[in-house]
């Protein structure tokens, strides 16, 4: 029985080792790609940037041997936030905390997407999880940009306050290239951030779902939230 014991606890402390390992390796990652992204401007809309570091907190959440991945990818997301906060300074605050919380946003609908999908094939789960995950994702961004993220914007611009029904009246009265000059300020909402988001997400999810594969062949993908076995010999 001391030899179980000790065995087990050896695996733990080698999982443990293997979870803080890649977090920070991808954490790293994520750091570079989301300071090298703020280079990847849309043409139509030059104050938005494409940031695929989600890639990195994606991999952390499905690779991580714990039940309490998800806690790791939101770390990692964290540690990404503070270092391009501290890279910009707080000038660009407003655009580092909209982009955490959306990544915080997706995380977690994958989370639940990846616990309740259920299918035995590697390729048919991921690529389930992935569009379901980018179908919620860009419909929810595109309705909070609306209610909370453009009126944060343009209230810290001066434009309007922070009250979405003002934002509203303001862009009604003058249409202006914040929402591609449409007529209306929800027809500019989601023209704009539909177009956005939607781009944004399939750059994730196009990279993601390769990668995941390939590694899948070395590691066995565990589902959300699924308990760890313990091994006895």
């Amino acid at each position: 029985m001391p030899n179980n014991a000790f065995y087990i606890t050896d695996q733990s402390k080698k999982q443990k080792i293997y979870n803080i390992s890649i977090t920070s390796i991808l954490t790293s990652l994520s750091v570079v790609l989301s300071l090298v992204c703020k280079f990847f401007i849309l043409p139509f809309a030059t104050w938005l940037n494409v940031d695929i570091s989600l890639v990195a907190q994606i991999v952390i959440f499905m690779f991580v041997r714990s039940k309490f991945s998800i806690f790791y990818s939101i770390f990692s997301l964290f540690i990404t936030s503070i270092t391009s906060m501290a890279w910009y300074g707080t000038g660009d605050l407003i655009g580092i905390l909209i982009s955490f919380l959306s990544g915080l946003l997706y995380i977690l609908i994958y989370y639940l997407c990846a616990k309740f999908i259920r299918f035995k094939n590697t390729k048919v789960y991921l690529l389930t999880c992935l569009i379901f995950s980018f179908i919620i994702i860009v419909l929810l961004l595109t309705i909070l940009n609306g209610l909370l993220f453009t009126p944060m914007y343009w209230s810290f611009l001066g434009i309007a306050s922070m009250n979405f029904l003002d934002c509203e009246f303001v862009y009604n009265m003058n249409p202006n290239i914040f929402l591609l000059n449409m007529p209306t300020y929800w027809s500019g909402i989601f023209a704009l951030y539909i177009s956005f988001n939607s781009i944004k997400f399939l750059c994730i999810s196009f990279i993601i779902f390769p990668l995941l594969l390939v590694m899948s062949n070395k590691i066995n993908i565990r589902k959300s939230d699924k308990k760890i076995k313990k091994i006895y010999i």
